[in-house]
């Protein structure tokens, strides 16, 4: 039997935000997900500096990409990250102008001129209104 179906659990791969550029990005870690989530969506992830949030960058992710020496200490999502409703999160991910084309592509109904995230990645169309067009989904 494989992992999956002796845990029921998927092999997603997750970013963490940059502390420069404060959008998420860069490596991606594995994790397992026995959780309904899709790319972009924000998660709870154990690293080893405690417990902190990633964006889901790819799901059904085969057990073949990840290294043994992975897999052997790979850990679980703990959960699906909740925007505060009092909050409003004014990020492209959270407008209803952000259209998927295809392939991870996204362009803005506001300006379609406008790429904010390409292959599932911030690009640098990314927020490019400022929040000044943001529409709550």
């Amino acid at each position: 039997k494989s992992r999956k179906e002796e845990n029921q659990k998927v092999i997603i791969s997750v970013q963490f935000k940059g502390k420069k550029s404060d959008t998420y990005g860069g490596m991606k870690f594995s994790y397992f997900c026995n959780l309904a989530v899709k790319p972009g969506d924000l998660v709870r992830v154990p690293t080893k500096y405690g417990e902190t949030t990633a964006k889901v960058a790819e799901i059904d992710i085969p057990e073949s990409r990840v290294e043994d020496r992975i897999l052997a200490v790979m850990k679980t999502v703990i959960g699906i990250k909740e925007a505060p409703e009092s909050t409003p999160c004014l990020a492209c991910e959270y407008c209803e102008e952000l259209t998927p084309i295809g392939e991870g592509d996204h362009i803005c109904g506001e300006d379609p001129t406008k790429m904010p995230v390409s292959d599932y990645q911030p690009t640098k169309d990314y927020y490019w209104c400022k929040g000044r067009h943001f529409k709550k989904s």
